[in-house]
């Protein structure tokens, strides 16, 4: 009888044993299924979104394209309401050829003095620009910011939702998962890390309550972006570049009238009207 009970009592531990193995292996497949579909999501939203940026560039540029010729009818028509031309002006002055209205409620002497502060400002203005310009490209770049600028692209809308939508186990997992697999995210995320240890001093800063605070990472990483960006952008009326390196990109503002608008990152050096 003794025997009997000690064979039914290893008989059911050796299946209870079994369950939990049972158990454990289902949920490990389960975890890798969720894990492998989030990231099989992540590149197809990457695909996508690679696309939709491809059209909105070309749409922006049909878009620039229409403004411009819309521009140029305007100045035409512009031109031709003027009731005379006058002869050039003064060339002692200005060496330019201005447009005068004798209207009794234009002053004459508008036409002139605006051709004169265009000769004297448009020098000033560009030499101030390309010492600016000059000045800045001899500050060493961060080399930082490519790392956290591959980052800022991973870190899209759809990418930040499906982290989100994650229970706090599953997004640590994920967040530490793409930075076993890409090298520039595992350095930003070191660089969270220390700067939430320093502000904190071991509290929840960072929010590992809630598994990962995913917004406050991606405001982390678009403030470093815009504080330390070695980019140099010069806005003018043309968008023609001028001058400067590989770092140095002009754009079109049809708001700046004459001069030019130098900004990188935080620091904007304006002399334009």
């Amino acid at each position: 009888m003794l025997a009997m009970l000690i064979a039914v009592v290893v008989v059911i531990a050796v299946l209870a044993v079994f369950l939990v193995f049972v158990i454990m292996r289902s949920s490990q497949r389960l975890d890798d299924k969720v894990k492998e579909e989030f990231l099989h999501s992540l590149q197809v939203y990457d695909t996508q979104i690679d696309a939709k940026s491809a059209r909105l560039d070309e749409l922006d540029a049909a878009l620039a394209q229409r403004k411009a010729e819309l521009a140029r009818s305007d100045e035409e028509r512009a031109e031709h309401a003027l009731v005379a031309a006058a002869p050039a002006a003064d060339p002692e002055a200005s060496g330019m050829r201005v447009i005068e209205n004798h209207a009794d409620y234009v002053d004459p002497r508008f036409f002139r003095n605006y051709a004169l502060l265009q000769s004297q400002f448009r020098d000033q203005a560009r030499d101030a620009m390309e010492r600016t310009v000059r000045e800045l490209e001899l500050n060493q770049a961060d080399p930082k910011v490519r790392e956290y600028r591959t980052v800022e692209t991973l870190l899209n809308a759809d990418t930040t939702y499906q982290l989100m939508t994650l229970d706090p186990d599953a997004r640590a997992q994920a967040v530490h998962d793409i930075a076993g697999r890409i090298p520039e995210f595992n350095r930003v995320l070191t660089d969270w890390n220390q700067a939430q240890t320093t502000a904190s001093a071991g509290s929840n800063a960072a929010g590992e309550a809630d598994g990962f605070n995913v917004p406050a990472f991606a405001a982390f990483v678009s403030d470093y972006i815009h504080s330390n960006d070695d980019q140099i952008i010069v806005a003018s009326h043309t968008g023609t570049k001028l001058c400067g390196g590989p770092r140095v990109r002009f754009i079109k503002d049809e708001s700046i009238a004459e001069g030019f608008r130098v900004r990188q990152g935080s620091r904007v050096y304006d002399y334009s009207l």
